[in-house]
């Protein structure tokens, strides 16, 4: 949000959904540019960004039985949302 004019805004809000949580941060920012790609590893839109962060919170997530997407909101800025099971399943 560093390049947002004017107030910035972010908002975290979680509920229960059903088996499991889900966790929606939003900011008033300039929106995402490339919502298809910014999960991929190595894509940045950053001078100085590896592309690695986002790669590897869904990797992290994804893991451990949720979801993680982004949605743009109107009239700017962006809705990162992620899911995970209330319970943990065992892993092997």
């Amino acid at each position: 949000m560093d390049r947002a004019a004017g107030d910035k805004l972010i908002r975290i809000r979680a509920h229960r959904m059903d088996d499991a949580v889900q966790v929606e941060i939003s900011d008033s920012g300039p929106g995402v540019e490339f919502p298809d790609r910014i999960f991929q590893p190595f894509f940045t839109t950053k001078e100085s960004g590896m592309g690695m962060g986002l790669a590897i919170c869904r990797s992290i997530i994804v893991s451990h039985g949720g979801r993680l997407w982004v949605e743009e909101n109107q009239p700017r800025g962006a809705t990162f949302i992620f899911t995970l099971p209330l319970e943990a399943k065992p892993t092997r």
